[in-house]
């Protein structure tokens, strides 16, 4: 998940929401989540006092909130500050309205994310009717809402309905922007996860490698989404009982998920679950 903001040189000042806002942002991007909740909690509060609840500069400040606490690992505040920006953003703009559409994909990300499969598929797919309706079919939010939607039905088990939405996530963003873009990148390892689940055990550590590279041009080798790639390479090798070559790619991941996201954050807890399990593997 993204803000939306665009940066100046101008320094930040103590009552312009969208000066706040920026450096909530960029603070975010810099993993400083504790200092990118401050900043975007004072942003929040700037409108909420000049322009009241119901504006929809404060929906979207709740929305980069909710993006920094799901980054952050806490799904339950940050599910609650999609939803509350996405009621503020309704009552302004619409039910149809394109930034609607970007609301519900967050919705759907962090309740898929929670386990509520049913729940994010559903809000995934509402989110892909509104794309659908405002931009068309080639439009990258597209791209997106079908990711999104293939990650629901893998959780759900729906392996066939899970390839065939990654599938089209993958030819719709690389038509937009070509293949070297990160959210392609993504899609080549949801892709290789969905091929592992289903037996394709060759074709999974190709399609994570392929995500992988491109993922690592894009965000450089600190980036925790390059940390998530490594961990799927190797655990696409361990399911082919690959364990050695497995060890370096989930020892790599885990490293990078720990620098960037710090011990406690669950996707760290799953990189290190499953390089003991390797470990364990080759000591047997």
């Amino acid at each position: 998940m993204r803000t939306r903001y665009r940066f100046t040189n101008a320094r930040v000042g103590t009552h312009c929401p969208g000066q706040a806002a920026a450096a909530g942002a960029l603070r975010g991007k810099t993993r400083d989540r504790a200092g990118a909740l401050k900043d975007l909690d004072r942003a929040l509060a700037i409108p909420r006092a000049a322009l009241g609840d119901a504006h929809p500069a404060v929906g979207s400040t709740l929305y980069n909130i909710g993006s920094c606490r799901f980054e952050a690992g806490d799904l339950a505040a940050a599910l609650e500050a999609f939803e509350q920006g996405m009621k503020i953003q309704q009552a302004a703009l619409g039910e149809s309205h394109a930034s609607i559409g970007t609301c519900w994909s967050c919705i759907g990300q962090c309740k898929n994310s929670k386990g509520d499969h049913t729940g994010g598929l559903h809000a995934l797919e509402r989110s892909l009717e509104i794309s659908q309706a405002a931009f068309g079919d080639g439009h990258p939010s597209v791209g997106q809402a079908w990711l999104g939607i293939g990650a629901c039905r893998f959780q759900a088990g729906d392996m066939a309905g899970a390839l065939e939405a990654v599938t089209g996530g993958i030819t719709n963003l690389t038509s937009k922007f070509g293949e070297t873009h990160e959210n392609v990148g993504v899609g080549w390892a949801n892709l290789g996860t969905c091929k592992s689940r289903v037996g394709d055990n060759a074709g999974a550590p190709e399609a994570h490698s392929h995500g992988l590279q491109i993922v690592r041009k894009q965000l450089g080798e600190g980036h925790p989404n390059v940390g998530r790639c490594w961990v799927n390479v190797g655990v696409s090798l361990l399911n082919m009982g690959d364990f050695a070559d497995a060890l370096e790619p989930l020892s790599t991941g885990r490293r990078i998920l720990h620098e960037a996201l710090g011990a406690d954050h669950p996707q760290h807890f799953r990189a290190a679950r499953v390089l003991q399990e390797c470990v364990a593997c080759l000591s047997t």
